[in-house]
C-alpha cells in the first residue's frame, strides 16, 4: 500500500489518492472515501523550542510529539501520555490510517543509513522505511504508512534511527491518522 500526488511532510490530503494492490490488481481510492471525521495531526513542535529531537547513533528512538494541531474527538492527550501519537479508547477504536514523516538535518559528516519505524504497542512492526543517504550534503525525508486495526487502549510510537556519524537532529516531524469507515 502507499500513497499518490502529495509532497513530503504533508498530510494526506482528502483527495489523495491510496495505492492498494488487492490479488495481483493495482487499485486507487481517495483517502475521503475510506476515512470517517476523526482524524489526528501531532507535530515534533512546541510553543517554546524549536522543534527538533536529537538521535543518539545506532539507537531507535522514540519521538517525542509535542503539539496536537488537530485532534477530532480528542483522541489522545499528549499531556497524559506523552510521545504517543495515537492512542484509542472505545469510542475511538477501529481500523486507523497511519501515517508518519520526519525529516533528518543535514549533516557533513553522515552518509549512513537513516531510518523511521511505526509500531503498535511499542512492539509490532507496521511501517518500516531504511535509506543510505547518497551523499553527505543531504536533508533527507522519510515517511512510513499503514492501515491497522486498533482495540482500546492500543497505541503508536514512531522511532527514528541514524546507524552512524555526527548525531543528527529530527525536525519537520509529523504525524498523521485517520479512522477508516471500515
Amino acid at each position: 500500500m502507499g500513497f499518490s500526488g502529495f509532497a513530503a511532510n504533508t498530510a494526506p490530503g482528502k483527495d489523495d489518492q491510496l495505492v492498494i494492490e488487492q490479488g495481483g490488481n493495482t487499485r486507487y481510492v481517495t483517502v475521503s472515501a475510506l476515512t470517517e471525521a476523526i482524524n489526528l495531526r501531532v507535530s515534533l513542535s512546541g510553543v517554546s523550542d524549536d522543534g527538533t529531537q536529537t538521535l543518539t547513533n545506532n539507537t531507535w528512538t522514540q519521538i517525542e510529539w509535542r503539539t496536537e494541531a488537530l485532534d477530532d474527538f480528542y483522541t489522545t492527550d499528549l499531556s497524559l501520555a506523552p510521545g504517543l501519537a495515537l492512542r484509542v479508547d472505545e469510542t475511538t477504536a477501529g481500523y486507523w490510517l497511519v501515517y508518519s514523516s520526519l525529516e533528518f538535518a543535514y549533516s557533513s559528516a553522515n552518509t549512513t543509513p537513516r531510518r523511521v519505524r511505526i509500531l503498535k504497542n511499542g512492539t509490532d512492526l507496521l511501517s518500516g522505511i531504511y535509506q543510505r543517504a547518497t551523499s553527505a550534503s543531504v536533508v533527507t525525508d522519510l515517511a512510513g504508512q499503514a492501515i491497522v486495526k486498533l482495540e482500546p487502549h492500543d497505541y503508536i510510537t514512531v522511532e527514528g534511527n541514524q546507524e552512524s556519524g555526527a548525531d543528527l537532529d529530527i525536525s519537520n516531524g509529523f504525524f498523521y491518522a485517520h479512522r477508516m469507515a471500515l
